[in-house]
């Protein structure tokens, strides 16, 4: 994600698009939260937001006119505190992630995923991410797109005890997940930063880097870790900056 895309998922819901005669009109209903933004190859800009039963997704093929949000699911998804969904687009697809909070479902504590290869006007799914049943209830996740139709989802999980972050990657747009692994896991029992999302981007050489709070030694200090093989494994992480941030303070 560019830094164009940052400032418009921080902006866009709040200061409507305009569409017509210089005359703001906003492109979600009122009680839509959490926005996110995603901008393709070509340029298309996408907006997700969601409520406590929808998600929707607007567009725009130049970022000044937007369409109206356009449904993607009728789902109880986790919204508020950073979390809530996350979206990706690449040459072919758009693709949404949100973990559910829908018990009647059975889907509580599940990260799930919807795909459009119309750009934004019909959707399928959902698709599991996490294999591990209600693992990814924190909330807690990231989406990135990268060359090929392809994506990294990463996201806060608790199968093991104490919290790590876990990965998975789709080579086709979404439709499946494959590759599940561990990104981070601390050592010992405390686990990363529970309450901290995390973040996942790609670079020009189709490397993938994830960023995390972690919790080595009660210190909340802020962390990478990297692919180098478009997120099947992961290499050794590293500290970023220098000193520590305790967390107890």
């Amino acid at each position: 994600m560019n830094r164009l895309a940052l400032l418009l998922g921080a902006s866009v819901l709040l200061v409507a698009p305009v569409l017509a005669g210089d005359r703001p009109a906003p492109i979600f209903p009122r009680g839509m939260k959490e926005p996110q933004v995603a901008v393709s190859p070509a340029g298309a800009v996408f907006v997700v937001a969601g409520n406590e039963s929808s998600l929707q997704v607007a567009s725009s093929q130049d970022g000044k006119a937007f369409s109206q949000g356009v449904e993607v699911a009728r789902a109880k998804v986790a919204l508020g505190c950073r979390r809530g969904p996350r979206i990706a687009a690449t040459e072919k697809s758009v693709v949404v992630t949100a973990v559910s909070t829908d018990k009647d479902a059975g889907q509580d504590g599940d990260l799930l995923s919807w795909r459009s290869d119309d750009q934004g006007k019909t959707w399928k799914g959902p698709v599991k991410v996490n294999t591990k049943r209600m693992s990814a209830r924190e909330g807690l996740q990231a989406l990135a797109a990268g060359p090929k139709d392809e994506l990294v989802s990463v996201w806060l999980d608790d199968r093991n005890g104490g919290k790590e972050v876990m990965g998975a990657r789709s080579t086709d747009g979404g439709a499946t997940w494959i590759d599940e692994a561990s990104v981070y896991k601390a050592p010992g029992t405390e686990g990363i930063c529970p309450c901290c999302h995390p973040s996942v981007s790609w670079n020009a050489k189709g490397e993938v880097t994830a960023m995390f709070r972690n919790g080595v030694d009660r210190a909340r200090d802020m962390w990478l870790v990297t692919s180098k093989d478009h997120g099947k494994t992961w290499i050794k992480p590293q500290k970023l900056g220098e000193g520590s941030w305790p967390g107890d303070t």
